[in-house]
């Protein structure tokens, strides 16, 4: 329970949200103003599984437990996680799953966004990603990231609902991707900025029935972790 693989990816993860519901083995949830969902497995990293959900609604501050005890035994009884090693001994209290149920979320929406066709997948990698996020420190003006799909894939940081626009850009092309539709969405700098930089396969989910786009980010090299954004921009 809590081995160095899962802390460790939970350390990664914790960019998304700081609350976080676990349940073994595959863990869904949202964060807390849901312009972020969320799956991971849990088996994935740790095969000592446990039988309760587990709320956190501070992950940073329970994740420094880690730094506290070097190779703790970790125990959980009766919303309690301890940690014990090298002489030292912590109780960290969980939190009450209805009082932080803003976090949880139905597994059915990953079903359901899996069923749908992808009209569109490409790489957004670790790199693109830092780029993308540098160029927002230095364009603070502009506020989203658009991405386009056509002949190409692009992928901007744009100016969306102000009035005086900017003559900055910064445009990342995957000239070898294409999609089966032309669509541009939106992504608000703010959500953009809650995704880990890391590996991705991004999908392009279409919902024929609304008429609507959504984008599937899928882990490439931590199995089983999926998130999806929204296509919002306030």
């Amino acid at each position: 329970m809590f081995n160095s693989k899962f802390v460790d990816f939970l350390k990664t993860f914790n960019k998304i949200s700081n609350g976080v519901i676990l349940e073994y083995p595959v863990t869904v949830g949202k964060t807390d103003c849901s312009d972020v969902g969320f799956k991971f497995d849990i088996s994935q990293f740790d095969d000592s599984g446990f039988s309760e959900k587990i709320g956190l609604i501070d992950l940073s501050s329970f994740l420094n437990i880690f730094n506290l005890v070097d190779d703790p035994e970790i125990g959980y009884k009766d919303g309690v996680i301890t940690a014990k090693g090298d002489g030292c001994n912590v109780s960290y209290i969980t939190s009450a799953i209805d009082i932080i149920s803003q976090f949880e979320f139905s597994p059915k929406q990953f079903e359901v966004m899996d069923s749908k066709p992808s009209v569109a997948e490409f790489p957004l990698t670790a790199n693109d990603i830092k780029k993308l996020k540098s160029a927002a420190s230095s364009f603070k003006e502009l506020n989203a990231i658009t991405i386009k799909g056509d002949e190409s894939i692009s992928i901007s940081l744009t100016q969306v609902g102000k009035f005086s626009q900017s003559s900055n850009s910064f445009e990342i092309v995957k000239s070898d991707y294409s999609s089966e539709k032309n669509f541009s969405k939106d992504i608000s700098i703010e959500t953009f900025g809650k995704i880990p930089v890391i590996d991705y396969t991004v999908k392009v989910k279409y919902n024929e029935a609304k008429d609507a786009y959504r984008f599937l980010f899928v882990a490439d090299n931590i199995p089983g972790f999926e998130l999806f954004v929204s296509t919002n921009v306030y």
